[in-house]
């Protein structure tokens, strides 16, 4: 694209010198035989002809090079889109510590004995007993007088924990696939942007709000997948890799509570790639003449329900 518009520059400016010439000898040389004047007459014809093809040229130039951007953004964009979000039905901060001391527990019970205790103690349940403490007192339950309640909630404390521990692993290996997404065509597509009029407002408009917002999101990416890489590699911290990880998630997804009469619920946006999706919509429509620019619908990828209100908030509410 960038030799279509040098083309076209060119042309133009061959057809403006050859029009001043032809004015300058068309006005002080009176002789019957006036060759300057018929050889820039010669010249600017010439040249304005390659100007307008150029012209021409340049124009379907700049919308296939518009298009090969839009297409490889999107590209890149639904490869990003398959990315995984990260929640918990309970209080963050109390399954994260839970789970990571599940994990501490199973290192411990792999050391050789009194090993672990170097480091503190070989096992620990304090956050065990804070989840289960909160299930106690926000979690509707009954037993009979036979059950062992302690047992019972134990075990779901750990069932629980091992779930959300496989979604963690298998987040982490979405964002290890997403970290070998290639750019380079996308990086190709963008270096050939180059307009002759709006260069500065249609190319930076491009880089701000489409192509630094994907590579920035692909560097998120790969920084933390050194991490999770070593992680797969039985050399890394399952713990450290499950916060980085938690911090991708919410770098790339938004949580939107709303709320309706009988029961309060939060939905889960790809708000990051929506952001790109809308920018990259108004950039197509500066592609097409008279294109308008069409709303992007923002679909939640997930949600869940925080809480059921009682008839009596329902009622005054």
């Amino acid at each position: 694209m960038t030799a279509k518009k040098w083309v076209t520059i060119v042309t133009f400016i061959c057809s403006l010198v050859a029009i001043i010439l032809m004015a300058i000898f068309n006005k002080y040389c009176c002789s019957d035989e006036n060759i300057g004047y018929d050889i820039t007459l010669a010249i600017f014809g010439s040249a304005l002809l390659g100007f307008i093809m150029s012209l021409v040229e340049y124009f379907s130039e700049r919308k296939k090079a518009m298009e090969q951007f839009w297409i490889e953004a999107q590209r890149v964009l639904a490869q990003f889109r398959k990315a995984k979000y990260i929640y918990f039905d309970e209080p963050e901060d109390i399954v994260t510590s839970c789970i990571a001391e599940n994990y501490y527990n199973k290192r411990a019970k792999e050391l050789p004995p009194g090993v672990a205790g170097i480091f503190g103690p070989e096992e620990s349940h304090e956050y065990r007993e804070k989840y289960i403490q909160w299930m106690e007192e926000n979690e509707p339950m009954s037993f009979t007088e036979n059950d062992d309640v302690c047992n019972i909630l134990n075990q779901i404390c750990i069932s629980r924990m091992e779930g959300y521990e496989r979604t963690i692993n298998e987040v982490i290996d979405s964002y290890i696939e997403l970290s070998k997404i290639s750019l380079s065509e996308l990086d190709s597509a963008y270096g050939n942007l180059n307009f002759i009029f709006a260069n500065k407002n249609i190319r930076l408009r491009a880089y701000n709000e489409i192509f630094d917002k994907i590579r920035k999101i692909k560097h998120k990416i790969l920084e933390e997948t050194y991490h999770f890489n070593l992680y797969k590699n039985n050399k890394g911290n399952f713990a450290v890799c499950m916060r980085k990880a938690i911090g991708v998630s919410k770098a790339l997804f938004a949580e939107e509570k709303k709320s309706e009469d009988a029961f309060d619920y939060v939905s889960i946006y790809q708000k990051e790639f929506d952001d790109i999706e809308e920018c990259l919509e108004a950039f197509r429509a500066k592609i097409y003449f008279r294109s308008k620019v069409e709303p992007v619908d923002r679909i939640p990828v997930t949600g869940r329900i925080m809480n059921f209100k009682d008839s009596s908030d329902v009622s005054n509410s």
